[in-house]
C-alpha cells in the first residue's frame, strides 16, 4: 500500500510553469497605482480606513499597508556624502 501526499510536487517552481511566458509567477497585486491614488484621495478628505476599504472593495488593513508602503519607497536618505577633507590637497 502506498500513501500518496498532496503537499508536494515533483514540478519545481520555476517561471516556466507559469499559464503565459510573460506573466510573473505569484499572486497579482490587488493594489494598483490607480486604487493607491484613490486610496490617497480619500484619505485626504478623512475618510477612516474601514470606510476607504467598504468603498473600493478592499480590507481596511490592505489600503494602510499599501500607503505606508508608498510612503516608504518615497522616502530618501538625507545623509549627505562622506567626505574627507584631510585626503584633500589644497591648492
Amino acid at each position: 500500500m502506498e500513501l500518496r501526499s498532496d503537499r508536494g510536487s515533483d514540478r519545481g517552481s520555476d517561471s516556466e510553469d507559469c499559464a503565459a511566458p510573460n506573466r510573473k509567477p505569484g499572486r497579482p497585486r490587488v493594489v494598483t497605482e490607480a486604487t493607491l491614488g484613490a486610496i490617497l484621495a480619500l484619505r485626504s478628505e478623512r475618510y477612516g480606513w474601514k470606510q476607504i476599504g467598504l468603498t473600493l472593495g478592499l480590507k481596511p488593513e490592505t489600503c494602510r499597508r499599501a500607503v505606508w508602503a508608498a510612503k516608504k519607497a518615497s522616502r530618501t536618505v538625507g545623509n549627505p556624502p562622506a567626505t574627507v577633507n584631510n585626503l584633500v590637497p589644497e591648492v
